[in-house]
């Protein structure tokens, strides 16, 4: 039976990074994936085939609204949804080939099939032919991430009503589609095939939309996408399903108010929950939560000391950076370094629409609730050169700053390449950059990123050009 130093189960972000930085290390890996292919939810059927799809349709629709009026002429414009599916598999195959090639250039050991734990230190993968390989490991990190979560009174998961998965494979455009679930999986792929024609509906129990990015965010958002031609039924709950040959039925109440709604896709987003089925964790006594969460300590330990979790297994934000972090993290804590704590307020927070929405750091309703004083900048990209030459100044960035220490407290914003500015502004947190500092810096010009400074002079009552 083959010994490891580390045993990783699951090879999405968190779990092929855990295992990259523990071979850096010195240490010997094993990593176990049940799919065919490495890279998890987030690199086969997620992150990186929605942003595929999304920038496509981005294109598509900016070139479809937009090039007329900047005097650029494209006759009978048109797509071709098989090569924008076809350049989406390409991408994917083209990373899914470099994980690959970082295993074995970190001479990681690759075993594919499902990974059960035996007892606390041997796995047992049961491979598709049938086939059994059991291997002993010192330490294990379970990285299984997480699966769609469904609704108990709709019908099952069929060609009419979809997860996540699906709606990234659709032969057609749907002639209408609604969507469950106004977070970023269901606004984003809402927007792909909005874009490309379909009749987009997004319903939402909450009174709106991303309910837990900065209010202003969340209002401005869904205002762009009204206008872009999705409908809202927001405070909305489904009261039953009916699926007929060619549509399903919906039967929606809001408030006093019913509604009928009738269309031919219904995708299920309403959020993601832990995958821990074949684990056995309950048969080797790991404590999970109500929610089927794995519980562990601040250095991600499970109640067995050299058995760790990380990523979507766990209670925090489902995200793949997040699940990245705590597995360089993990990784160095069995190595014997001493690895900082995360902390979990600074890791942005991204809706990749268009324009695209986030923030990081505390939002306006938390320093309110918590009465803590605050200065607030902002500004609008419809003031910045580089946006307005470009024919995307839609939308803003906030900035809140500490009222005594003038510490930066959050930035949030919706327009074009939020999510480079917001990533690209966790520093700024990290080194505990004063507002008064961060307007001293040498932004060039013209960039977009120059909101953000013009944000932090609102601040200050120092606009220049707003």
């Amino acid at each position: 039976m083959d010994t490891f130093d580390v045993c990783v189960i699951g090879s999405g972000p968190g779990g092929y990074v855990a295992a990259i930085r523990a071979a850096q290390l010195g240490l010997n890996v094993a990593i176990i994936e049940k799919d065919k292919t490495l890279g998890g939810t987030c690199l086969n059927v997620g992150c990186i085939p929605s942003k595929a799809l999304l920038s496509l349709s981005e294109y598509y629709y900016f070139a479809k609204t937009k090039f007329a009026e900047n005097g650029l002429l494209v006759e009978n414009l048109r797509f071709d949804l098989d090569k924008l599916m076809k350049k989406k598999d390409q991408v994917v195959h083209k990373l899914v080939k470099g994980v690959d090639f970082l295993m074995k250039k970190n001479g990681i050991e690759v075993f594919h099939g499902i990974g059960s734990l035996v007892d606390p230190q041997t796995v047992v993968i049961a491979e598709e032919n049938g086939k059994e390989h059991r291997i002993k490991a010192k330490n294990i990190i379970l990285a299984t991430g997480s699966a769609p979560a469904s609704l108990s009174f709709l019908p099952s998961y069929n060609d009419q009503i979809v997860d996540s998965t699906s709606a990234l494979q659709f032969s057609s455009v749907p002639r209408s589609m609604a969507v469950i679930g106004a977070g970023a999986v269901g606004l984003e792929l809402g927007s792909v095939w909005s874009r490309l024609g379909s009749k987009v509906y997004v319903i939402e129990l909450l009174p709106r939309i991303c309910p837990l990015m900065d209010h202003s965010v969340s209002s401005t958002l869904e205002t762009f996408l009204r206008n872009q031609g999705i409908e809202f039924f927001l405070n909305t709950k489904i009261i039953s399903a009916t699926s007929n040959t060619n549509e399903v039925l919906l039967e929606l109440v809001s408030g006093s108010k019913t509604y009928s709604l009738s269309v031919e896709k219904v995708l299920v987003a309403v959020g993601r929950i832990p995958y821990t089925h074949g684990l056995n964790l309950q048969q080797i006594g790991i404590s999970t939560t109500k929610k089927g969460s794995v519980e562990v300590n601040a250095w991600w330990q499970t109640n067995f000391a050299h058995i760790y979790a990380i990523g979507d297994l766990i209670e925090g934000p489902m995200l793949a950076h997040r699940a990245q972090l705590e597995g360089i993290a993990v990784a160095e804590i069995i190595a014997g370094l001493r690895s900082p704590q995360l902390n979990y307020a600074l890791i942005p927070s991204i809706i990749y629409t268009s324009p695209e929405a986030g923030g990081i750091g505390f939002t306006e309703e938390e320093l309110q609730a918590a009465k803590r004083d605050y200065k607030k900048g902002v500004s609008k990209f419809s003031f910045n050169g580089r946006a307005l030459a470009g024919d995307v100044g839609e939308g803003f960035v906030k900035i809140l700053v500490d009222a005594k220490s003038d510490k930066i407290l959050g930035i949030h914003g919706v327009g074009p390449v939020i999510s480079e500015l917001i990533s690209m502004s966790t520093p700024l947190f990290l080194r505990k950059v004063s507002g008064v500092d961060f307007v001293s810096l040498p932004l060039a010009h013209p960039t977009l990123s120059e909101v953000l400074r013009e944000a932090a002079l609102d601040a200050y009552k120092r606009s220049i050009h707003s």
